[in-house]
């Protein structure tokens, strides 16, 4: 009996073999055939022992006789000596491989339809797929090209802690708190770093590759005093996994990657991120008024930003008056967003004939995001309370500082007075929870009475 639907997952092998040996892409763009998924432990055993015994002694001998009948004896001395010399010596070498199973294909049946997805390439560094192939229903490829967010050098804070987690270097720092490092060091603007010989912390604000410094501050903006740091944790955020950009072909774009060249394009998208936290001004301090951005959480932490698209005309073509769905809708042009540099050493930024579809143009400090916008400059917010997890109000058509809601409910559980809008200072405050209507408390405002929030509004710093 034929099933409705199923999944198969094809793994690649040689015989009863798993076959490790795949398309990798680095980050230069170029490609090439290397092993993924093999772990090797490699040990060697070296042993050596030398026993050495030595005797040393006298043997006695008393030898008697008899004459006639006098009694006589002889007695004889020998020496005893002895030496033994023993060395053993080995040598072992054990060696074992691990191999994980790459799926190579996964073929999907579905009321008789049949759609297939092969894995043709993966990221050199971390083996996540890059690039895959689809047998659409008409038994076409179809190309799907992703760039991971570690390949742009904007983005070295999303990359891998590997890279540098747990370095422990002796640092001079001057008056400033820059310091010489190696170029080697791979040090990123993040790194929280920690004194070996005392619990003091400073932060990496900043990485000058030209001249190999960095530049560190304290929590409080001071700079550390000179002496052994460890990388406690590393700026990268090991977010190397996240799409920043994809690709949609007829044709395989695999060997013109490094070229910037693509045919035959279906779609293309690209994300932006950021880490600077654009907040409310709001529980006593300004970002632009704090020197140490990383540890109050203004910046490091990645979040997304942008979503964009290109914008161009498709083909279309009519055959005997109807579309052709089988080669219509491929773009008429296509420039891509992230373009590797001549020297194919770094991807740069090209956003000619693109445009966001959406932009998040406002997060709290606690990594909330508050407002965004449409490609219309359309903006939508949202107020946050209950110590900023839970959502108090949702406003469209209109900015963070346009929108204010209080409902009474969480007064006890905010940390700070200097909030978006509520009635906390005034004198009638803490609400009433005699008399309620949806919620548990109410503020009550008497005869000749009168409850007021003034609220002064004033754009927070942008960079």
């Amino acid at each position: 009996k034929e099933p409705v639907s199923g999944v198969e997952y094809i793994y690649q092998a040689e015989g009863r073999r798993l076959d490790n040996d795949a398309q990798v892409i680095s980050k230069n763009g170029s490609n090439e055939t290397k092993q993924i998924g093999v772990e090797i432990d490699l040990i060697a055993d070296f042993r050596e022992s030398k026993t050495r015994i030595e005797s040393k002694g006298l043997a006695g001998n008393l030898s008697t006789f008899v004459l006639g009948i006098i009694p006589g004896a002889v007695p004889t001395i020998f020496p005893k000596y002895s030496l033994e010399n023993t060395w053993y010596g080995s040598a072992v070498m054990t060696k074992v491989i691990h191999k994980y199973g790459i799926l190579s294909k996964t073929i999907a049946h579905d009321l008789g339809s049949t759609v297939s997805t092969e894995n043709l390439a993966y990221d050199e560094e971390t083996g996540e797929v890059l690039l895959t192939q689809t047998i659409n229903g008409f038994n076409d490829p179809v190309y799907n090209l992703t760039y991971p967010a570690h390949w742009i050098n904007q983005y070295d804070g999303m990359g891998q802690a590997y890279k540098n987690i747990g370095l422990t270097r002796s640092l001079s720092f001057n008056g400033s708190g820059v310091a010489t490092v190696s170029e080697d060091d791979h040090y990123a603007e993040g790194d929280e770093l920690v004194k070996m010989d005392g619990d003091e912390k400073c932060w990496v604000i900043k990485v000058n590759n030209t001249d190999n410094t960095i530049t560190t501050l304290k929590q409080d903006g001071t700079t550390p005093a000179s002496g052994i740091y460890k990388v406690l944790r590393s700026g990268r955020r090991n977010l190397h996994k996240t799409p920043v950009g994809t690709i949609t072909s007829l044709s395989n774009p695999l060997d013109y990657i490094k070229d910037n060249v693509f045919e035959n394009v279906l779609n293309a998208s690209v994300s932006e991120f950021t880490d600077e936290s654009r907040t409310f001004c709001e529980c006593g301090f300004v970002m632009n008024s704090i020197a140490n951005r990383y540890f109050i959480g203004a910046k490091g932490n990645w979040k997304p930003l942008k979503s964009q698209v290109f914008l161009t005309q498709r083909n279309r073509t009519f055959n005997n008056g109807n579309t052709n769905i089988r080669k219509d809708g491929i773009y008429t042009d296509f420039i891509p967003f992230w373009q590797l540099n001549s020297d194919h050493s770094a991807w740069i930024s090209d956003d000619q004939r693109w445009t966001f579809t959406s932009e998040v143009t406002k997060y709290t400090a606690f990594g909330t995001e508050v407002e965004n916008k449409d490609a219309l400059e359309r903006y939508s917010a949202a107020v946050f309370g209950y110590n900023h997890s839970l959502p108090l109000g949702v406003a469209s058509n209109a900015e963070y500082s346009e929108t204010a809601v209080d409902n009474f409910e969480d007064y006890t559980s905010e940390d700070c007075i200097d909030d978006h809008f509520s009635f906390r200072a005034s004198p009638l405050a803490p609400p009433n929870d005699t008399k309620a209507h949806t919620g548990k408390y109410s503020l009550k405002v008497g005869a000749q009475k009168e409850a007021t929030v003034r609220k002064v509004i004033n754009p927070c710093p942008t960079n």
